[in-house]
């Protein structure tokens, strides 16, 4: 019986495939001129082809003797402790009207029943497939395609747990290949084709949070690094290409990922792999962005602090890119937003400090003044002025390294005392009440 069932899946399986392939030879046009529709459907075809060739073995793989590696052992014993919330998932999936249309427009007579969810999920693939290849108008194929990713999107993200295992991870990393990262995604300098952007942003957040779960189940480096790169893709496609447009944020689907409540639990590994994405691929690149990018990332990192509870090492992270938009960009968008950014991490260090200035974020400044100082004085007492609004101790804690630097700039240029900066620092100390006072003096001492 179990060959006989295994000939039986992998019939159905290559059926799909055929009707996939079939469906696509059939619209006989010019590679050159191919439409965006053409293009989704060849990425559909590709994903089809990773499960054709990588999702049977996997399944005829849950029928093997006992006479297994200890490591599938456990995968096995894993997989069967989610048979039950499987079935139920099954059971509930099939009250949907969604589903039933399905089923009714492909023509199946009898439904799957729910305690056999793997025999219901090929059932299902089978009616998506013949559904897709009954439908005549553009528009609805279209919209066909659509659909089937965000149920690729639900699949990842609902069976993370069975992707996290050895077997099933070849997969999925076939899946995010073809279907996130081909190759016309990699090249940043094309443009895709706005239809298939449209499909990819409904179903993007469900990817994201199924590639996190699975990430932090099977500590997967590699899986690490194609959620960083995801990450890093569609950050950017679906930036606003304007400051003008920064309002259009807050439908961004990489914030819509850590903006669904039932993933509350995995929220901080996600973001803390955005961050990193944003420090190292926008706010470290070289050169500096342009402005109107520059301004939208801004604004994105602005979104996420309204959105999410960041905390004193993201602040960490992301604060020198800040810092140096400050001093290295004049376009008005620009410093408006690094303003803004600047305040909101502060604040975020005050509120996990208990009262005391966090000493990462000391150190940051620390370092920036250290970097700067010596080319940028007018720039650093400017920031440091916003900082002090907020936060005086904060800028206490840096009056020895301002007054070194300053002193090491005028030592450097061989000119002596440089009123103008020096003014310019007192003006900064004025803000700093009497340990700012007692330093204005003790620098008005050595003027005499």
């Amino acid at each position: 019986m179990g060959d006989r069932e295994g000939k039986q899946e992998k019939k159905s399986f290559r059926n799909m495939h055929q009707q996939l392939c079939q469906e696509l030879r059939k619209e006989n046009v010019d590679l050159v001129v191919q439409s965006s529709l053409s293009a989704r459907e060849r990425h559909l075809a590709a994903v089809a082809s990773a499960l054709w060739r990588h999702f049977f073995s996997f399944l005829k793989g849950q029928r093997m003797s006992q006479a297994v590696p200890s490591s599938q052992l456990a995968d096995a014993a894993a997989e069967k402790e989610y048979m039950e919330q499987l079935s139920e998932l099954t059971r509930l999936l099939f009250k949907l009207s969604e589903v039933k249309n399905i089923f009714s427009e492909a023509q199946v007579e009898y439904l799957p029943t729910p305690e056999d969810p793997k025999r219901a999920l090929i059932q299902f693939l089978e009616a998506v497939g013949i559904t897709y290849r009954n439908l005549q108008k553009p528009s609805d194929k279209s919209a066909m395609v659509k659909k089937s990713l965000e149920y690729l999107g639900i699949l990842v993200k609902s069976w993370a747990q069975i992707f996290a295992t050895s077997e099933a991870q070849k997969l999925l990393f076939r899946i995010i290949d073809c279907l996130l990262l081909p190759h016309s995604v990699l090249l940043q300098e094309k443009e895709l084709p706005a239809p298939l952007l449209t499909a990819i942003q409904k179903s993007l957040p469900l990817y994201l949070q199924g590639m996190c779960i699975v990430c932090g189940q099977s500590q997967n480096a590699y899986l690490n690094q194609l959620l960083g790169n995801v990450i890093e893709q569609y950050i950017r496609r679906f930036l606003p290409a304007s400051p003008q447009h920064v309002l259009d944020l807050g439908q961004h689907p990489v914030l819509l990922a850590l903006r669904n409540s039932a993933t509350l639990a995995l929220m901080p590994s996600l973001k803390k792999c955005i961050v990193q994405v944003i420090r190292k691929s926008y706010l470290e690149s070289k050169p500096i962005l342009l402005p109107p990018r520059l301004a939208s990332i801004l604004a994105f990192i602005l979104q996420l602090f309204k959105e999410t509870n960041m905390d004193v090492s993201e602040v960490e992270q992301l604060l020198p890119g800040v810092l140096k938009c400050l001093v290295l960009v004049s376009e008005p968008q620009v410093k408006r937003l690094a303003t803004e950014n600047l305040q909101c991490m502060v604040k975020t260090c005050q509120a996990g400090s208990e009262g005391e200035p966090a000493a990462q974020l000391t150190a940051v400044f620390r370092h920036f003044i250290q970097d700067y100082g010596m080319r940028y004085e007018n720039q650093i007492y400017s920031i440091l002025e916003t900082v002090a609004a907020l936060d005086q101790q904060v800028v206490i804690h840096l009056i020895p390294t301002l007054t070194q630097t300053l002193k090491d700039s005028e030592q450097k240029w061989g000119l002596g005392r440089n009123m103008t900066q020096r003014k310019a620092y007192s003006k900064l100390l004025s803000h700093l009440g009497q340990v700012g006072q007692d330093e204005m003096q003790r620098l008005e001492n050595e003027n005499n």
